[in-house]
């Protein structure tokens, strides 16, 4: 019996996995395109029998349409072409607009070419565990590849957890697939990518970093693997029947949980899933990572822009009444405060005058400013209080 390769070129995971469901046991490999440039480039680098490709995909940067860059290649194999809803654009291709597995099963057959010898209508034989498992080689070798490539292409932190979360749902053929990062200044982790998860289970989320598989995993930096042992609580009111657990860990320090779950089905995980897992959890790791040091190196980028504003603006003038209103006024932006002002000692009455002040364009609509009496400066804050404070410059 031929295999046929079918590639599915689309960022939503849903229609994936349900031509992976319609196609189970048909005598079908079905590969995966999660962004324009990776369809693109496993297109021109492999052989299809079919290509199933999203009519809304585009390329991020120049905004052109993936299924015409698809569809104008020299040597394209045949194309299916999925529409979430009807339009009214027509395609030359045949197209299917439902996610559910049996319809996109028969679209999907009925759009592969069909073999030039006649044939005998007999009972496909069985595909040998050997068979399938070199094909389960060939999707994790082309997942992990595709990964890598999202690693040095795509700054969007959210598109590659997911694809690291679909990548971990398909290859271990799991339900549920999720990464829980940690809450700044709390106990819980929070629901950072996910995929087969309700989405109102998902809006609130929240799994307690102590006394949970999850918080187990975090803590202590292994992994956990269960199953037939009964429905598993995953958080509060939610259970599952089996799961398995890793950390996301960069250079010794925990930062995340990335996790598959089987909620209604009884399939057990095994450590062949968890090898697969602990590699995608390098992926995650790197991708956290990166998207840290691009925030930082954004955030660096702004502060040196405003020094170097800031001190184009002060060094303008000489003139004292044209260098203090400066001073203030970029106080007031570098430090991102509301409001600043300068004051000058005044020894012979033992009190600060006010020499200037400068407010936020938001403040300064709305608020007069005056003298301070008392030999004080008042820093004002967004939130109207105005606590006061002895010194010669306050910001606030």
């Amino acid at each position: 019996m031929t295999i046929k390769k079918v590639l599915v070129v689309a960022g939503d995971y849903d229609l994936v996995q349900g031509v992976r469901q319609g196609l189970d046991s048909s005598g079908c490999a079905v590969y995966a395109a999660h962004s324009h440039r990776d369809a693109l480039y496993i297109i021109d680098h492999e052989p299809f029998d079919l290509v199933v490709v999203d009519a809304l995909m585009s390329d991020r940067i120049s905004g052109d349409l993936t299924l015409n860059l698809v569809s104008a290649l020299p040597k394209r194999p045949p194309i299916l072409i999925y529409k979430a809803n009807a339009n009214g654009v027509t395609y030359p291709d045949p197209t299917v607009q439902t996610l559910q597995p049996d319809k996109l099963r028969e679209a999907v057959l009925k759009a592969l070419p069909q073999d030039q010898e006649a044939r005998v209508q007999v009972k496909q034989p069985r595909i040998s565990p050997m068979v399938t498992d070199l094909f389960w080689r060939d999707e994790e070798i082309q997942t992990l590849f595709s990964l890598s490539r999202s690693l040095t292409e795509v700054l969007d932190l959210s598109e590659v957890l997911n694809r690291v979360v679909e990548a971990a749902r398909r290859l271990t053929n799991a339900e549920e697939g999720l990464i829980l990062l940690p809450e700044t200044d709390s106990d819980q982790l929070y629901l950072r990518a996910k995929v087969g998860i309700d989405p109102e289970v998902a809006a609130n989320f929240r799994v307690k970093t102590h006394d949970t598989i999850a918080g187990t995993v975090f803590n202590s930096g292994q992994s956990v693997l269960l199953g037939e042992a009964g429905p598993q609580k995953v958080k509060t009111q939610y259970f599952v029947n089996s799961l398995l657990y890793v950390p996301i860990i960069h250079k010794g320090k925990t930062l995340g949980v990335l996790g598959v779950n089987n909620k209604t089905k009884h399939d057990v995980f095994n450590q062949r899933h968890k090898d697969l897992l602990t590699n995608l959890s390098s992926y995650a790791a790197i991708a956290i990572e990166n998207a840290r040091i691009y925030a930082q190196s954004v955030r660096r980028a702004r502060e040196l822009k405003a020094l170097v504003d800031a001190s184009q603006a002060i060094n303008a003038s000489l003139l004292p009444s044209h260098v203090i209103p400066a001073i203030c006024e970029q106080f007031v932006h570098v430090l991102n405060v509301s409001y600043a002002e300068i004051l000058q000692r005044v020894d012979d009455h033992k009190r600060f005058d006010k020499r200037r002040a400068a407010l936020s364009g938001q403040m300064a609509r709305g608020h007069r400013t005056g003298g301070n009496a008392g030999g004080t400066s008042r820093a004002a804050h967004g939130d109207g209080k105005s606590p006061a404070c002895d010194g010669r410059a306050g910001a606030a």
